[in-house]
């Protein structure tokens, strides 16, 4: 069996890793624009997600290396988000290349797109102040206090309409969204969070020291 991340071949699991870690220790902590090499990789890197479509949410405007909260010689992968949401990923769980991509998968990020109206209006009509360490001004995130799984699967007990089983590509970024047949459940969906979702505002930090919980 062969592994790959990109274009670039191996022959083992192991080797794949083994390259994946060079290439993330070799850039080393930072903050990386879409457009550079660090993003392209680590771009690479999440074709093999098996849950890719969660991890990029809304899209991408930056990723983040940063030291592993729990063994700070090691080093984490984040995706900030263009509202603000900060997402982890495991580089070494793509580096093994699985690349399966469930149903579930596709319709949480179908629910995700639904309610970045809201995302960003809560952030633009928020106090510019991180409500976890008092930061002001500056990067700002919207942080769902209860994490967002965990509304997503209240929600899909509570609503009365069927679940889609069929998703539109978003033009911009090819994630699932909701088709117009399904268009009961979406307003279902974003009427539910609207009333029941809890959002704050964090500076990049205390997101990124929660990472996924949002």
């Amino acid at each position: 069996m062969k592994y790959s991340i990109g274009e670039v071949t191996f022959k083992t699991q192991k080797a794949a890793l083994e390259y994946a870690r060079a290439k993330i220790y070799g850039y080393g902590v930072g903050r990386y624009s879409v457009g550079s090499e660090q993003a392209s990789f680590l771009f690479d890197l999440l074709d093999n997600h098996h849950e890719k479509y969660i991890k990029l949410g809304t899209g991408v405007a930056y990723f983040h290396i940063v030291p592993n909260e729990t063994n700070r010689k090691a080093l984490a992968t984040y995706i900030e988000h263009p509202n603000g949401e900060v997402t982890d990923f495991s580089w070494a769980g793509c580096a093994k290349n699985n690349t399966t991509k469930s149903y579930d998968a596709q319709l949480a990020q179908a629910m995700r797109n639904e309610i970045v109206g809201q995302i960003l209006s809560f952030k633009n009509c928020s106090e510019k102040v991180c409500e976890s360490c008092g930061y002001h001004g500056g990067d700002l995130h919207v942080d769902h206090v209860t994490p967002f799984k965990n509304l997503a699967r209240s929600f899909l007990v509570f609503t009365e309409f069927p679940k889609p089983q069929k998703f539109t590509p978003c033009p911009v970024n090819n994630s699932p969204r909701f088709s117009d047949q399904d268009e009961a459940f979406a307003d279902d969906w974003a009427e539910y969070h609207s009333t029941y979702s809890d959002l704050q505002i964090l500076c990049a930090t205390c997101n990124l020291k929660k990472g996924t919980k949002s």
